[in-house]
Order: structure tokens, then sequence, then C-alpha cells
């Protein structure tokens, strides 16, 4: 189906989950132009439907919502801010997507940044497994305030469909981002010791996904999502640190507001021997 967007696009960072995000978004017909550092991945957009910009500089100036989905907050700095960034580059009435999981900090700042050039700034960070990528249907987690939200719904709603939720104000989709991050680490670990115990006791993972009723989750029926991630990551099975990125910063949240959380401080320690242990049973290096 095609899409009802009808203002310029532009997105930045077609990597492993912004590329995904942007094919689908090219084939919904969507004016789009990208622009990442990795030639191979921004040919692959192209041969999509989607423009190439040479340079930030050039996207920026021809699109009216652009889309940044890098991998961490100095890279969403780096992208944003000083005199070669795109609230530089930027002009009054276009709106920056922060699709990155990031500090809400982070989001604040390029909102502080941008509001003195008369640019909007959302957050809309996003959560699923590939085909929902694939097919505008990912999770997504927005924050700002509503004026520049109902700009961007109809592209919102290309990437996430009926699975757009509206949090908060800005920084407020990372607040959530970061909380579901940890529930699903916490969940994806322990299916992982569970899985290992079964096949220690004889009982494959499969009968375990099939016996399962109060013991389920996501996270144990989707194994195969998060090795995966493991398997095509240029990281690895030290794709982690990305795990602990994001952990560190939903502590950092709960030590705002005042909250202790031990049991995210033990999964973080554990972590590291986790996806080791599972990589060495998938024979992941």
């Amino acid at each position: 189906m095609m899409s009802n967007v009808k203002e310029k696009i532009g997105y930045i960072g077609i990597g492993h989950m912004g590329g995904g995000i942007a094919q689908n978004i090219a084939k919904k017909g969507v004016d789009l132009t990208v622009y990442d550092r990795n030639p191979e991945a921004v040919s692959k957009l192209v041969g999509n439907g989607a423009k190439a910009a040479g340079s930030l500089k050039k996207l920026v100036e021809n699109v009216d919502i652009i889309i940044i989905c890098v991998v961490n907050d100095e890279q969403v700095e780096s992208v944003c801010h000083g005199p070669e960034g795109v609230v530089a580059y930027g002009r009054k009435g276009q709106v920056i997507v922060i699709q990155s999981t990031v500090k809400p900090a982070t989001t604040k700042a390029v909102g502080e940044a941008a509001a003195a050039k008369g640019i909007g700034v959302i957050d809309a960070p996003v959560s699923g497994v590939e085909e929902e990528k694939l097919e505008g249907r990912l999770r997504v987690f927005v924050g700002g305030e509503e004026e520049y939200i109902k700009r961007c719904r109809p592209i919102l709603n290309v990437i996430g469909g009926d699975s757009v939720v509206v949090v908060g104000s800005l920084g407020d989709g990372q607040i959530a981002k970061l909380i579901n991050n940890t529930m699903n680490f916490h969940n994806m670990i322990g299916a992982r010791e569970a899985c290992k115990v079964a096949r220690a006791c004889g009982i494959s993972e499969s009968k375990l996904r099939e016996l399962v009723r109060s013991g389920d989750s996501w996270s144990l029926q989707n194994m195969d999502f998060n090795d995966g991630i493991m398997r095509v990551h240029e990281m690895g099975r030290n794709c982690y640190t990305i795990a602990l990125k994001d952990m560190r910063d939903a502590k950092a949240v709960a030590k705002d507001v005042g909250v202790e959380t031990p049991v995210w401080d033990s999964l973080m320690e554990y972590m590291p021997t986790s996806y080791n242990e599972r990589a060495d049973y998938l024979g992941i290096k």
C-alpha cells in the first residue's frame, strides 16, 4: 500500500536498523533522500527508489523532515551539532526525528539547539523484528510537542502502522524505549539460561518453547531474533556492548528519579558472559 506522506523525507544512518526502515519507506513511494558514509548501503536504497545525498548539507537542504538513525549519543551529537551539523544546515519549519536509542538528555539538547532556529524535534525510537521493520510494523515510542508529532504522523505511520505510541514530551520516547530494552534483556538472558538447563536435561529449545505457559515470554519465543542480531552484526558476540549502553542509560534514568534497580545491576554484570556462552553454543565468533 502506498503512503499518504506529502513531505520530503531525509533519512540519515542506514545501517542495521535504519537500512530496513528506509527500505520500507522508499518502497511505499515516499519522496526519500538518504545519507550514509557506507556507499553500498546507499546504493541499495537507491535501487529501491530513494535518492542519494552527496553530503549531509545537501540532504538537509532538500527535505522537510529529517530522520536520524545512527548508533549512539556521540553520533547523534556529531550529526546534529556543530557548523556542519543538521541544526546548522537546517531552516525554520523543518522537523528532526531522532530514531536512534540515546539518552533523553541528548534528545533534549538537540531540541534546544534546533528551537533557536525554528526547527522542531521529536524522539521516535523503534523496536521490533526484521519483518516488522521491512513491513512498517515496528513499535514506535514518540515524545515531543503535539504540533510536531502531528506533522510527522504520516511518516511515523509508514514506519509503525498501528504501533505508534505517543508517550509524552521530548525525551519520554527515549525513556520508554530504554525501559523496553532493559525488560527485553532480562527476559532474553533468563530465557537463555532456561534453554541451557533444558538442553543439559535433554529437552530441546524447540520443545521448551512448546511446553512453557506461565514462564513464557516474547524473548523465549523469538530466540532466533536475538541470535540473528549476533549472526549479522559487524560486532558479532560483542554486540552486547550496545545492550550495555542502553542499560547504562536506563540506569541513569532510574537514578535521576531516585529508584534503585539492583536486578538491573546484576544483569549488567552477567550480560557479557551470557552473550559469549550463547555465541559459543551457536558457533558465532
